[in-house]
């Protein structure tokens, strides 16, 4: 089987990428994500170029793991984070 690779990036308010990121650091949700199977890398990065923007890499080693990833409880914490920090949200699978 193939593994999966989305890139999503992530646009916060303007001025509220750090707070965005200091609070999903703070929930605990990427331990437990990480821990979940089929998880092979869930990892932010900051743009360089744009203060605002946020790269999530996510590789997963099915498609069926990461959807199921999706309905995780901690999934519910992200999901409050997101909407208070971020105004757009584009998803790129990459394989």
């Amino acid at each position: 089987m193939e593994n999966l690779t989305l890139c999503v990036i992530y646009t916060a308010y303007p001025g509220m990428r750090e707070s965005f990121i200091q609070d999903v650091l703070a929930s605990g949700a990427l331990e437990k994500i990480r821990c979940e199977d089929g998880c092979i890398v869930y990892q932010y990065f900051r743009c360089v170029e744009n203060e605002d923007q946020i790269l999530l890499l996510e590789k997963w080693s099915t498609e069926e793991q990461q959807k199921m990833h999706l309905n995780q409880p901690h999934m519910e914490m992200i999901k409050a984070i997101k909407e208070r920090y971020i105004v757009d949200t584009r998803l790129e699978r990459v394989s």
